[in-house]
């Protein structure tokens, strides 16, 4: 009976985007252990205060997070916004530009 913990800063995602880690966490673990062990793996998501979660001594609010999400050019889905993306506002970003990646200037 696996349990996976996810833990966020309260206030970066919604309950849509939680449900789908949730599902998708539980796909992923079931493609693993087989889907006989479904019904039994947990998946919880546990919010921490927005300024109560810290990165090398760097305390993270909501808004850092939200902002790290959202690159120059890009919208908070990720998908680009300048005209230099073959004309088309929905080409998604590329993956070093979505939620969970690092960006280094």
């Amino acid at each position: 009976m696996p349990l996976v913990d996810i833990q966020l800063i309260a206030g970066v995602f919604d309950d849509a985007q939680k449900r789908e880690m949730i599902e998708r966490v539980t796909d992923a673990m079931v493609g693993v252990e087989g889907e006989v062990m479904r019904g039994v793996t947990w998946v919880r998501v546990q919010d921490t205060a927005s300024g109560e979660w810290a990165i090398g001594g760097k305390t993270l609010s909501a808004g850092d997070v939200k902002a790290m999400q959202a690159p120059a050019g890009y919208s908070q889905a990720g998908r680009c916004r300048s005209p230099t993306c073959s004309g088309s506002p929905s080409i998604p970003a590329p993956p070093s530009r979505r939620a969970g990646y690092a960006v280094t200037p």
